[in-house]
């Protein structure tokens, strides 16, 4: 099985990366040109990497084509609230066009039935929750208060 992890120089995306490998999955990976990798480099070796910027739409088909995964974990983006307020265009960017750059490559260049995408949210998309909500269930309606957490919506 073929699994391509959007951000895998990442802290969730190495330990995603190790364990697929754990699993004997053939792991794929995208990273930025420039990218600290430090996080993966105990495994770089075996695995197959790609610079890619999830907004180049081009790129992100092209790697969807010649890969042509199994699962995909898509873990690239922004993800830190701060830099959401620094600059909100760019978290868009990334968070939404980045995802639908993704989502249409896989859609136009073959998937099988059992093939699977896994995108993360985060629970700031829930927004303020009352105690008396808690625990709050994947149901909960979603009020997102700040520009990170829109974008994960």
């Amino acid at each position: 099985m073929k699994a391509l992890i959007t951000g895998i120089a990442g802290f969730a995306g190495s330990y995603l990366a190790e364990l697929l490998l754990e699993k004997g999955y053939d792991v794929y990976g995208t990273v930025l040109n420039g990218e600290d990798i430090r996080n993966i480099e105990g495994i770089k070796n075996r695995l197959n990497l790609y610079e890619c910027n999830i907004l180049d739409e081009e790129k992100v088909d092209n790697l969807v084509m010649e890969v042509n995964p199994d699962r995909v974990f898509h873990l690239a983006g922004q993800s830190s609230v701060g830099k959401s307020f620094v600059n909100p265009k760019i978290t868009f960017e990334l968070n939404v066009f980045g995802t639908l750059n993704l989502l249409e490559a896989r859609r136009k260049y073959g998937q099988n039935e059992n093939s699977r995408i896994l995108l993360l949210s985060s629970a700031d998309i829930y927004g303020l929750v009352a105690e008396k909500d808690l625990p709050i269930s994947e149901i909960y309606p979603s009020t997102p208060l700040i520009p990170y957490s829109t974008t994960k919506v």
